[in-house]
């Protein structure tokens, strides 16, 4: 039962994800699309005689290389996210791991005006786990503090070692305890917790939500 709630869960959340990648792909389009016109519209006057204006030709080229570069970098983040929901069991590097937790969930953290930043422990080597699980289940824990207004704008994701075992977790700073509220982690946090074979907790203190993971779960 948990396994199918886990997975029905799943599906909204590869949707949310998949419906933010491609809004971000939009707007890359959009502003190349900007500039082209620009671009026609300094040829046109060109042709009528009015001297070409290279420096801003230029520009305009500039501009585009650099969203055609993001534009990459968003496609490979989709790739990366979309590989990681066919892979019930695979290892994991923790720093790339968590750099693709917060690529995918940056722009959603934004619009909440939250800042999303990475640190991970160095020399922190490769865990096996669910992949896509425990995307889903780090995503929970941002969408939980970004839904608090109040207190501190900054989140970091992270990951270090602890007796043997992994923490992941959000850390934020000038946390208040008790703003996590009583209602988390829920029902499909635990459940995700349990496929995935580990457990959560929180550190009001530190402002920690985490999870403590064997480096061969899942």
């Amino acid at each position: 039962m948990n396994r199918n709630r886990v997975q029905d869960g799943g599906l909204f959340f590869f949707g949310k994800m998949s419906a933010s990648i491609s809004h971000e792909l939009k707007n890359v389009l959009a502003i190349i699309n900007e500039n082209a016109g620009l671009a026609e519209d300094l040829i046109a006057m060109a042709e009528k005689g009015r001297p070409l204006d290279v420096s801003r030709i230029k520009s305009l080229a500039s501009k585009v290389k650099d969203q055609v570069k993001r534009g990459d970098e968003i496609v490979k983040t989709m790739n990366k996210f979309a590989h990681s929901a066919d892979m019930p069991k695979a290892s994991i590097i923790p720093l790339e791991f968590l750099d693709l937790v917060a690529a995918l969930s940056r722009r959603l953290a934004a619009i909440k005006g939250f800042e999303l930043e990475v640190f991970c422990d160095k020399g922190l080597k490769e865990v096996v786990t669910n992949p896509f699980f425990l995307e889903n289940l780090l995503w929970s824990f941002i969408e939980h503090a970004i839904s608090d207004a109040g207190g501190e704008k900054k989140l970091t994701l992270f990951a270090e070692e602890s007796d043997g075992k992994v923490r992941l977790g959000l850390r934020r700073s000038r946390f208040e305890p008790g703003s996590l509220g009583k209602a988390f982690p829920g029902e499909r946090e635990l459940a995700l917790a349990e496929v995935i074979g580990g457990e959560i907790d929180i550190d009001p203190e530190k402002g920690e939500t985490f999870f403590l993971l064997s480096k061969t779960s899942g």
